[in-house]
């Protein structure tokens, strides 16, 4: 399992739109506004890549069970 983390840089609503429904249209599922989740590594950071070439900021983790 692995996460993306962003900020989006300044009044970017038309940039968050395109980046949420890029995230949904690959299958990852939201967790809190700007943090979203995702099996494949590969596709969160293709989307960060998008964001940081727009000027945001994206970091993509991968997420470990600490405790169940």
């Amino acid at each position: 399992m692995y996460l993306i983390i962003f900020q989006l840089g300044g009044d970017s609503s038309t940039l968050k739109l395109k980046i949420n429904r890029k995230l949904k249209k690959t299958g990852a599922r939201v967790i809190q506004k700007s943090v979203w989740t995702h099996e494949n590594a590969q596709k969160l950071i293709e989307v960060a890549s998008l964001i940081k070439a727009r000027g945001g900021k994206a970091m993509v983790l991968e997420a470990n069970v600490i405790y169940e």
